[in-house]
């Protein structure tokens, strides 16, 4: 979270919104962070970093907390 924290705050915009949620993994394993389309353009480099893979959007968003 640190990382995704400072990385925001480099060419920080903040007339634009970069939706990040969050919510437990299956099996509570951890956690699963989604990012929105605006956020994974945004933050594409720390994604692959992470080496995230394409995530199908959760369908139940109530579930979900809102990290940036």
């Amino acid at each position: 979270m640190g990382m995704l924290l400072a990385e925001n705050r480099v060419d920080y915009d903040p007339q634009t919104q970069y939706p990040i949620y969050s919510a437990r993994a299956p099996e509570d394993d951890g956690i699963c962070i989604f990012f929105s389309p605006p956020a994974a353009q945004r933050f594409g480099t720390l994604i692959r970093f992470w080496r995230g893979i394409p995530f199908q959007e959760p369908s139940n968003m109530k579930s979900l907390w809102r990290v940036l």
